[in-house]
């Protein structure tokens, strides 16, 4: 009896102490921390959205659906991954404008503008500031839906650029498309492509 009495004395004794107390502190800060690991490892990684066409959780899950646009002047699709950008102001001679882009790593810039003017595409201000310097610039002209495309590729920058100008009477047409997201350049590539390859004039 006596020996219990004095067992539960020396154990209050020693919760009283600085030591059982920084102890018991010491253990109460570890859980706290394990369940606030826990709970943000839990969580969403910010910066990945995953809805809406804000880019996609993984590169393999681009979505390549063509999405239609066309207005007065031209028309093509462009893939259903990309999302659309508000479009800056518009001034003579510029008719229309578009822009898209596709937020991964890194985001990808796609603008396409078309313009109504009364002279050459060799007097494009675009067209002539790559044709003259091809050390940066290498152009290659492609037939695509039987029409000249003149594509230039920007070797210096550091992931895809490349800038494709096509013409159809006093109307000419610039597709740019940037992306830094280093290993992903096919699917640059394809966009590029696919944009190009649904063009169609809608006037003649």
């Amino acid at each position: 009896m006596f020996a219990d009495a004095d067992r539960f004395s020396y154990i209050k004794k020693m919760l009283k102490s600085k030591r059982a107390r920084l102890s018991i502190g010491v253990i109460l800060s570890l859980v706290v921390l394990f369940l606030l690991t826990y709970g943000y490892v839990s969580q969403p990684s910010i910066g990945r959205v995953t809805s809406n066409g804000y880019g996609a959780r993984a590169k393999n899950l681009f979505d390549f659906t063509p999405v239609k646009v066309a207005d007065k002047f031209i028309s093509f699709t462009y893939p259903k991954s990309l999302y659309k950008v508000a479009n800056n102001p518009q001034y003579p001679p510029q008719v229309d404008e578009f822009n898209y882009a596709y937020r991964d790593s890194q985001t990808w810039d796609l603008s396409i503008s078309t313009v109504l003017v009364n002279y050459p595409i060799s007097s494009n201000s675009g067209y002539r500031l790559r044709i003259n310097d091809p050390s940066t610039y290498a152009e290659v002209t492609k037939t695509i839906n039987n029409q000249p495309v003149y594509i230039f590729t920007d070797t210096t920058a550091p992931g895809f650029s490349k800038v494709a100008f096509l013409v159809n009477g006093q109307l000419q047409a610039s597709v740019a498309l940037t992306g830094d997201d280093f290993g992903v350049e096919t699917n640059l590539q394809k966009t590029f492509d696919q944009v190009l390859n649904s063009w169609h004039w809608q006037v003649n």
